[in-house]
């Protein structure tokens, strides 16, 4: 009834390219709103600064809000009236930014780019991020001995900002899939190693890691390539990259064949399940 544009799930990375160049100088990003605030609550808030021409909602794969949305003005005015105010809606604070604007230390001009099967060839790459901006070069990880090309590789943009509209906005370990022809890519972004962002990125990545060994399994994909990065690739469709083969229990096998000794300090050590759970 009121004519505002809503773009929701799947539509928000087309409707902030299809506008994004037009309306960032009139496009504001609300975050942590209320799970259950409502676009029309979020249209009646902001129309008291201007008139609204679209909000872009943001849903899980539920369809519960992810507690963010972007919010187009007509005029660029009424937002710089918003950008001076405090903001209270459905009885909680919320925050109010201009869309792309990020807190200097957590933009970066490297992009992660995980699951990549060997069909997309740098080229392919590029025809498809040159859209978010000027690439100033790829970054690709290979075998040793065989030299064959791993499922992850690294884009430098000129222009940090041409990442975070690749990733809207998220830190890491958010990512946004993008679809390439039929291939789905897992895109991060990436700092360098001593950047904390990056740092608890490979915490995390190293407890995962421990708590999986100490349960007795074993990864038998190539792990070790996305040790530094603190990714795994992605799952893909029929035709694409199918993602990392199952895990198979390792201790499980060689723990019945150890001495009962050396089982109960292993038990103890790594808090595996009682042996009497193992095959």
């Amino acid at each position: 009834s009121s004519g505002i544009k809503q773009s929701t799930g799947n539509n928000l990375r087309t409707a902030m390219l299809s506008n994004g160049r037009n309306n960032d100088d009139r496009k504001i990003i609300v975050r942590q709103l209320d799970f259950n605030t409502t676009q029309t609550t979020i249209e009646h808030y902001f129309a008291q600064y201007g008139h609204v021409r679209e909000i872009i909602m943001k849903f899980n794969e539920t369809g519960r809000s992810k507690g963010f949305c972007f919010v187009v003005f007509n005029d660029k005015q009424a937002m710089e009236d918003v950008l001076k105010s405090e903001h209270e809606i459905d009885g909680k604070a919320v925050q109010v930014r201009r869309a792309g604007e990020t807190a200097g230390n957590n933009l970066t001009s490297k992009l992660f780019c995980g699951g990549l099967p060997h069909a997309l060839s740098e080229d392919d790459l590029k025809e498809y991020f040159c859209q978010f901006g000027q690439i100033s070069n790829f970054e690709f990880i290979f075998e040793k001995g065989t030299q064959v090309r791993r499922h992850f590789c690294f884009i430098v943009f000129e222009d940090p900002n041409s990442v975070e509209k690749i990733v809207e906005g998220k830190l890491p370990p958010g990512s946004v899939v993008h679809h390439i022809g039929k291939y789905r890519v897992e895109c991060k972004k990436k700092f360098e190693d001593n950047h904390p962002i990056q740092k608890k990125v490979k915490r995390e990545s190293n407890m995962k890691k421990t708590k999986a060994e100490s349960e007795g399994w074993e990864e038998t994909y190539e792990g070790s390539s996305h040790a530094h990065t603190g990714y795994a690739p992605p799952r893909a469709p029929a035709g694409g990259y199918a993602g990392p083969p199952p895990r198979r229990p390792l201790m499980r096998a060689v723990l019945p064949m150890l001495p009962p000794a050396t089982q109960l300090i292993l038990l103890r050590c790594f808090l595996l399940r009682p042996l009497c759970s193992l095959p």
